[in-house]
């Protein structure tokens, strides 16, 4: 299915904020990247994919309104765009209840976070397409098209570590420079940021609900990773329901990457503010299951372990 785009009549800028939106401290315009972590059947070729968000980073102790246009859309080239969501800023509850079937014991605390800075996040996962715009030309020895299944613009990315969405981050920044106000950038959403999106305001194992069916989104439901009756593979964004929000995939379909560094404790506070994950670590928290998770690892609270464990 082709990528919805969203255009606007008024000068373009990259980032708006809610009708009569107070900014004060440092307001965070976030574009997030998610990557499909290494899948759980061992024999099969590993996999990454991504989508990202967007982070606006203003300048600190600067104060004052801004006026949105609605949603926004990134221009990448004359025929390929980035729709963005505007998240607000807001407190919720990080984590699973005991109770939760198949949560994670030993990383998913219930915990207030609260988020005090409102963020853009793409409304899909980042698509072939977008990322062959960004990174068509890079000097890095990257392939543009690092994709299992090419030739398929509007599935996510693949075959693209954390570095490398890195890169890809570096070049968007400067190739959208003449558009982005002093002081703000993309980069990846925090791990709390992407499952405050994620839930939308819900508080249930899933965005839609405390069930899981192939209607709701494209995940391993019949059979291994390579036999059965789910699709094996990606597909194009936006083939199922959007969250409340209006943010597709957030469960299925690819892994995504978050900015943190994976810390099996969450920290302590009531609320956590802004927080944003361990000083240092061994490797980062991905999030949202992919084509190859059983239902258990699309759950809203689910951290995916190391590299290489079951996910």
């Amino acid at each position: 299915m082709a990528i919805h785009c969203e255009r606007v009549s008024e000068p373009h800028h990259p980032i708006a904020f809610p009708p009569k939106y107070l900014i004060d401290n440092t307001p965070i315009f976030i574009i997030g990247l998610s990557i499909i972590p290494p899948p759980v059947m061992k024999k099969l070729p590993v996999y990454f994919a991504f989508m990202f968000t967007v982070v606006f980073l203003w300048s600190a102790n600067a104060s004052r309104t801004v006026t949105v246009v609605g949603n926004r859309s990134v221009d990448l080239n004359s025929t390929v765009s980035l729709p963005m969501l505007w998240v607000p800023s807001g407190t919720f509850t990080m984590g699973s209840p005991t109770t939760e079937t198949d949560r994670q014991a030993d990383r998913e605390d219930e915990h207030n976070v609260s988020l005090t800075k409102g963020f853009y996040l793409g409304k899909y996962e980042v698509t072939q397409a977008q990322y062959q715009a960004v990174m068509t030309g890079n000097t890095d020895s990257l392939s543009a098209t690092p994709s299992e299944w090419p030739n398929n613009p509007n599935r996510p990315v693949e075959k693209v570590s954390w570095a490398d969405a890195q890169i890809f981050l570096t070049r968007l920044n400067a190739q959208q420079s003449a558009n982005i106000p002093a002081g703000w950038a993309y980069v990846l959403p925090t791990e709390s940021q992407w499952e405050y999106a994620c839930r939308a305001g819900t508080s249930t194992v899933y965005s839609w609900g405390d069930d899981i069916n192939s209607s709701r989104a494209n995940y391993n439901w019949d059979g291994g990773g390579t036999s059965g009756n789910d699709f094996k593979q990606t597909r194009d964004v936006g083939q199922y329901a959007a969250n409340p929000w209006g943010f597709f995939d957030m469960h299925g379909n690819v892994w995504e990457w978050t900015a943190d560094w994976y810390g099996a404790t969450y920290p302590t506070g009531n609320p956590v503010v802004d927080p944003t994950g361990e000083a240092s670590g061994s490797f980062r928290v991905r999030r949202g299951g992919s084509w190859l998770s059983d239902g258990a690892y699309l759950r809203s609270a689910e951290r995916a372990g190391p590299p290489g464990a079951p996910a």
